[in-house]
């Protein structure tokens, strides 16, 4: 059976209409605000936010509570959470890792430095 053109028309707008929905909501997810640092003011995640890195590095909005090291990634202008923008920045130091004995490891190597970026090796004997 052959199509009319005011049929193709039809299909053609509903398809279109369709595209612009889609095109509109993943739109929505590249509006976020992403700040250095923010204030949850209220509710289960209140505290300070500190930003985990760039857009690239983290895909956008990924915060860490150095408080409760939780992370969370949050999406400014939602209007759900009420936050505003702060200016601390994270540690430059991290505490001393865990006691390996209390992990079941028998050992770990580690040099003492607790920059952000030193690294610790646990060691479990045969």
């Amino acid at each position: 059976k052959m199509w009319s053109t005011q049929h193709k028309n039809r299909l053609l707008l509903v398809g279109l209409v369709c595209m612009l929905c889609l095109v509109e909501r993943g739109w929505s997810q590249f509006g976020c605000t992403c700040y250095d640092c923010q204030t949850i003011l209220s509710g289960e995640y209140a505290g300070t936010w500190i930003s985990m890195g760039s857009e690239q590095e983290t895909g956008g909005c990924l915060y860490r509570n150095y408080d409760n090291g939780k992370m969370v990634r949050s999406c400014g202008g939602s209007g759900t959470i009420f936050y505003q923008q702060c200016f601390e920045t994270a540690p430059n130091e991290c505490v001393d890792p865990p006691n390996y004995a209390n992990f079941g490891y028998d050992s770990r190597t580690w040099d003492g430095t607790k920059l952000v970026g030193s690294g610790v090796t646990y060691t479990c004997n045969p």
